[in-house]
């Protein structure tokens, strides 16, 4: 789960000040890491299944206490007895993800850690698939998505784990021919196999693979928030401006709509930038210190996340002079980008 959009929703619950942490915490000025899938099959919710086919024989599926660090991992033994053999199984299975809207191919990246018993494997084929709805049924593909990665395992220590990273958007993927479209990062439904072939094989024979910590992760570039302007309150119906001047924006304006007094006042607010572009985003408390965060918008600030502590000084009875620090998803770091033509 994107850790802005728990911070968020759990900051609503707490209040003003856990808000704050948790935002501060999941939005450094270095990058947010969000979790999307994070698998060490510690809590296993489907059986380990799978398939294979051609000259293959004496297969086995089994989850085994030989992991990273002797947890319960995926393991699949089989004797390739010709290049056309090939045994697969099912690694990670989800109809509950709930943050991989915010993602992009390019700041994503699955890894996983994988145990050869001995050399001669040269590759492994991976598949990331999605479903639109919290719903699976991987006997009707349509409109589900899917992609399919040949990645190389370079050297490795038989029998030591080794770590294996791709970013979504490597051009190793490809579609799935048998569905409709690549694999969409937007699914709400996340599936993901493994397969051995035959043909990867230096030389056949029984091998065995073991594979555990399955992740999917979103990184974000974050860069620095600061501002300085005046700030209003209209006594009814309790609506917040500010006017000033923002790192990345320019001279800006924020309107607000006011959502709740209790326990802490909230607002949505839209900040306008200097080209017309806008930020949306909550903001809660009006005192010593109030918390904004953001949610998104538009132009160069599509998808963008983030989040800024406001200090505000009490100038008259509806009215303060602000300063503001934090950190911003840097600008079209959470857009798609269009395909090469």
């Amino acid at each position: 789960m994107s850790i802005s959009t728990t911070a968020t929703r759990t900051g609503r619950k707490l209040g003003v000040v856990s808000s704050l942490v948790l935002l501060l915490i999941g939005l450094g000025a270095n990058g947010q890491v969000g979790v999307i899938v994070n698998e060490t099959f510690e809590a296993m919710t489907l059986n380990l299944f799978g398939w294979e086919g051609g000259g293959v024989e004496n297969v086995v599926r089994q989850y085994v206490a030989d992991g990273v660090k002797a947890s319960t991992a995926a393991q699949i033994s089989a004797s390739f007895v010709d290049s056309s053999s090939y045994v697969g199984t099912m690694l990670y299975q989800n109809p509950a993800v709930t943050a991989g809207g915010r993602a992009t191919p390019q700041s994503t990246t699955l890894t996983f850690d994988i145990k050869v018993d001995r050399p001669g494997l040269k590759t492994v084929s991976v598949a990331l698939q999605s479903w639109p709805g919290f719903v699976y049924d991987w006997l009707v593909p349509s409109p589900g998505t899917s992609s399919i990665g040949t990645i190389p395992l370079g050297n490795y220590t038989p029998g030591k784990f080794k770590t294996i990273s791709v970013r979504v958007s490597d051009p190793l993927w490809v579609q799935d021919s048998s569905f409709p479209a690549p694999f969409d990062l937007a699914g709400k439904t996340y599936q993901v196999w493994l397969q051995v072939n035959g043909g990867d094989l230096a030389a056949l024979g029984q091998y065995t693979v073991t594979v555990d910590n399955i992740r999917v992760t979103t990184t974000t570039p974050m860069v620095g928030w600061s501002s300085a302007g005046t700030l209003e309150i209209d006594p009814l119906p309790y609506e917040v401006t500010e006017t000033g001047v923002a790192q990345h924006l320019g001279p800006f304006k924020l309107n607000s709509v006011f959502i709740s007094g209790n326990p802490t006042p909230s607002w949505k607010v839209d900040i306008t930038a200097a080209n017309g572009d806008h930020l949306f985003g909550t903001m809660w408390g009006l005192g010593e210190v109030v918390a904004v965060a953001i949610e998104g918008g538009t132009g160069r600030f599509e998808g963008a996340v983030g989040a800024y502590l406001v200090q505000p000084t009490r100038t008259g009875e509806t009215t303060w002079n602000t300063m503001a620090s934090g950190s911003i998803s840097t600008v079209g770091s959470n857009k798609a980008q269009a395909p090469a033509e």
